[in-house]
């Protein structure tokens, strides 16, 4: 069986080289890795990781999780 060297975005629909899709989010660090794929997860529920995803959606989901984080981490009672 052969395997296509391209994928498509789960979250865009766009065509890609697979490694593409998949080589930036392993090269995050593990906080900001977990941070963006709950982000993620929270706007397309079906999605995980190994689907992988574009530099440019992984990009947008990854400064909302950085946003969302770091108000978590701000936060503090009364």
């Amino acid at each position: 069986m052969k395997t296509s060297l391209h994928g498509v975005c789960p979250l865009c629909g766009k065509s890609f080289l697979r490694i593409e899709l998949h080589a930036h989010i392993l090269a995050e660090s593990a906080s900001i890795r977990h941070d963006t794929i709950k982000e993620i997860t929270a706007r397309h529920p079906g999605w995980v990781h190994v689907h992988g995803a574009c530099q440019s959606c992984w990009g947008s989901h990854r400064e909302l999780g950085r946003r969302s984080g770091s108000s978590t981490i701000s936060a503090s009672p009364g």
